[in-house]
This record gives C-alpha cells, structure tokens and sequence, in this order.
C-alpha cells in the first residue's frame, strides 16, 4: 500500500478531470445535505471523511469496491479505533453511495460518458458494522462505585487543604478542578457540556428553594444529533454537598481568576486580556491526575463521572424519565445503557422481591 497516494499527488490530464469531477459531486452531495438541514460544520467534516477515503483508497467514487471498504475498515482496525468511529465513517461513505446512485442526480450518466464506470453501493450489510454490533459498549467504559468516588473526592479535598494551608499558587486551580469533578458527578454532565459552562446557567427553582442560585444547572451546549443543533436542558441539583461545593467555589474561589462569563475559569487570558474557559483536555488531564495519585483503575474517565451518576440515581429509585431528562437523552434506552447497578443493590432487590414473594404467600394461605 506504499504507493495508494501515488496517482492523487501527480495528476496528469486525465487525473485532472477526475479531480474536477470528484469535487463536483462532493460540492452537489454537500449541498443535499444542507438542504436536508445538516449544518455547515457537520457537512465540512463528512467531506473530509470522504476525501480521506478516495486518498487511502487510491480510487474515485466510481472505482471503489467492496474490497475497498473491507481493507480500509480492516486498517481502522488494526489502529485501534473505536467500532462508534469505524461505524460513523462507513455510514458517512454508504449515504454518500446512495447519493452518487441515485438517478435523480446525474453521477451514473456523467460517470459513464466520461469514464466508462459508474458509481456502485460498496457498503452492506455483510461488510460494515452496522451489521455486526447492535451496540459499542466497551467492557471497560463503567461507571465509578461508591467506594471509588469517596476516595477521589477525599483526596481532592485533603489536596486542597493543604495547598491552603501551605499558601501554595496553585491552590486555586486545585480547589476549582475538585469543584468540576464534584459537579459533573452531581450532575451527569458530559465533559464538554461541563467546561462550558457559565455562570448565567446557574438558576433557582421554586421547588427547591434552600438552594438558591444553584437549583438548576442548565445546559446550552447538549450533545447535538448529526446534522443538528446544540440540544438544551435544565439539570435539577438533587445533591445537597455538591451544591455547597459549588456555591463556595462561586463566592470565594472563582473571583481569584480572571472576571468574565465563564463558571471555570482558566488562570491564563488570551492575548486580548478576556477571560478563557478550562478545556476539555486540561480538565480530563486533570482527572486523570487525581485518579492516578489516589490509585485508582487507569480505564476511568471523566465519562464514567455520568455512568455513576445515572447509576446511583437509578439506585436511588428516582423516576426513569426523569433521569432521561436529566442525561439530555432523546431515547429511554440510551439512558439504559449508562446504567450498571451495583452487586449490593441487586442483592437488596433480590431480598426484598423473596420477602414481598414469601409475605404474599403467606398471605394466600
């Protein structure tokens, strides 16, 4: 495969009017998309998929085979891609086929006249994983027990005090990343809806008023569907430690970093002197720092922070759709899947059934 991108980096004349050809049926695929609601950046990045597989392939859309899209998923693969990845990017080639095919456009009679081939569906249900998994759970993704979590925050937090209490510059950002591991547990956010997060998103609610400003975490950056615009929500704090902790970071510890809109603020401003928000990769760095010191399992992320909390809630018997609301999920069984009760709680729902069993038995005789 040392020379796939030999043909696409010298072009000769022919090679010229392929690219010409190829770039006018990406701009006429884009432009289905857009009319079908898809949004600009989400249609730049299925073009970019699509350009890197007629690169790997070494071959236009009215070239590529079967064989095509069975090496290249074999080679994503072999690099350790997540089955979601490999998935998405055969998905985004199998749509664009259907697009090529269709004889409302005119690839099929244009491919034919210039090239002598014709566009072909090179993705099925026999050679992409569609077919073979229902589901990517990977074994390790789980959710953080209970025992886990309290040895995380206890370590957090006597990291802090002592940071204090030695005056340490860095204690700040100490005390702002406990704060952030202990709101997204509290909340089930996902990373990136956390580090997005500003303080005009911080609201109250009449039902719970002992909590103040800090009721509702609403979300305005929710994870979007394909094509989609960013999905919003309000996360009802359930959690009365977590929202302490939150409103002494807001009173006491945020006014430390530079003002501005952001709820997590980064120590640095940029080169306009405005406030910059924590990123997602400081903070899961920041994760895996303190996960690491107090030894626990190297396979936890900040992810699993809302695997835990969906769990426990669960748990907790809080109502299902409830929990669907508060995890952003637009499906019942998405939330299902974040959800992995402990041994000890099956084995009280196991005592308690055998008991409400023998009790209405006995009742009968």
């Amino acid at each position: 495969m040392g020379d796939r991108r030999l043909r696409l980096v010298r072009p000769n004349q022919q090679q010229g009017r392929q690219n010409e050809v190829f770039n006018e049926m990406l701009r006429g695929y884009a432009t289905m998309l857009l009319a079908a609601g898809r949004d600009r950046g989400s249609v730049g990045k299925l073009l970019q998929i699509l350009r890197g597989f007629v690169v790997w392939a070494d071959a236009w859309p009215w070239e590529w085979t079967a064989q095509d899209v069975d090496e290249w998923s074999a080679d994503m693969r072999d690099r350790e891609l997540a089955l979601s990845t490999l998935r998405n990017r055969q998905g985004v080639v199998r749509r664009f086929c259907e697009y090529a095919v269709n004889p409302q456009y005119p690839w099929l009679e244009r491919c034919m006249e210039e090239f002598g081939q014709v566009p072909e569906q090179v993705c099925h249900e026999w050679n992409t994983t569609r077919h073979i998994e229902e589901y990517d759970h990977r074994p390790e993704r789980r959710e953080i027990s209970r025992d886990e979590l309290r040895a995380l925050f206890d370590h957090v937090d006597d990291r802090v005090e002592r940071m204090v209490s030695a005056n340490h510059k860095s204690a700040a950002i100490a005390w702002r990343d406990a704060t952030m591991f202990k709101v997204q547990y509290g909340t089930g956010r996902r990373p990136f809806e956390l580090v997005q997060l500003q303080t005009c998103d911080l609201l109250p609610h009449p039902v719970a008023p002992q909590f103040g400003r800090y009721a509702v975490v609403r979300v305005r950056w929710g994870k979007r569907s394909k094509g989609g615009t960013f999905r919003t929500r309000g996360v009802q704090m359930v959690l009365e430690w977590v929202v302490e902790a939150l409103r002494v970071y807001v009173e006491d510890i945020r006014p430390v970093f530079p003002d501005g809109p952001w709820l997590w603020s980064s120590e640095r401003r940029d080169g306009a002197g405005r406030q910059q928000p924590v990123g997602v990769r400081t903070y899961q760095a920041a994760f895996a720092a303190r996960r690491d010191a107090c030894g626990l399992d190297e396979a936890l992320t900040p992810h699993c922070m809302r695997h835990s909390y969906l769990t426990h809630t669960a748990e907790a018997g809080r109502d299902p759709a409830w929990r669907q609301r508060q995890a952003g999920h637009k499906l019942m069984s998405t939330t299902s899947l974040y959800t992995h009760t402990s041994e000890d709680f099956m084995n009280r729902e196991l005592a308690a059934a055998i008991a409400d069993l023998t009790g209405r038995r006995g009742s009968e005789t």
